[in-house]
């Protein structure tokens, strides 16, 4: 165990180290996911299996459910969210009531070249490598991401929340040499993880500062 939390320290200041002197190369991406599985932490494909064309799908939800799909999430209580997802997907011009995430996945799945997935491990993974937050910005991150007792919470939540995304989206800008469906999928696959990784090891917040001040 405290031999994994050595080699995730080493691979998260190795990413800073790389992203403050410039993007990562698609091999400083695949080489970190690889080393992250070796930590037993990796992108489940049987899980998550690829997305493929959802930039084509059409909003057809109505008022009552029309498939088994949609009767599960009816039985499952998440009728209202689902409808709300939707209407995400189809109208440009919406805005997140609650719940950033499926908000941003919403607009991942109509433009996956432009919106990177978005969830608390991603933004986590985003706040240890990115040596160019603002203070105001990690504020932010921190009012999402850290609960009582300087823990993490059990999913990311508070005031920051869209402020937190729109920063995660400006950031990653600089992490990677091209913008892309397949770029943006292969840093995900490397994020999620990551992300978790951390939370994994880090017990609190001062944990995690040290860590991503590189003060190990």
């Amino acid at each position: 165990m405290e031999e994994n939390r050595r080699r995730l320290f080493a691979l998260v200041n190795e990413l800073r180290r790389k992203i403050s002197k410039g993007p990562l190369r698609a091999r400083d991406i695949e080489d970190a996911t690889k080393r992250l599985k070796q930590l037993g932490k990796s992108y489940k494909d049987e899980t998550f299996p690829e997305l493929l064309d959802t930039n084509t799908w059409k909003d057809e939800s109505s008022n009552s459910p029309k498939g088994l799909a949609e009767a599960l999430l009816w039985k499952l209580g998440r009728w209202k969210a689902y409808r709300n997802f939707a209407n995400y997907y189809a109208d440009d011009q919406s805005k997140p009531r609650n719940g950033i995430v499926f908000y941003a996945f919403a607009r991942h799945l109509k433009n996956p070249n432009k919106n990177p997935m978005f969830d608390q491990h991603s933004l986590r993974a985003l706040w240890a490598i990115c040596p160019n937050l603002t203070p105001e910005e990690e504020e932010k991150c921190k009012n999402y991401l850290i609960g009582t007792q300087d823990r993490w919470k059990g999913s990311g939540s508070g005031t920051s929340a869209a402020e937190c995304y729109n920063i995660f989206k400006k950031r990653l800008k600089s992490l990677i040499t091209k913008s892309g469906a397949d770029t943006l999928r292969e840093l995900d696959r490397l994020l999620m993880p990551l992300g978790q990784a951390i939370r994994e090891h880090t017990k609190n917040y001062r944990e995690f500062d040290r860590l991503h001040r590189n003060r190990t």
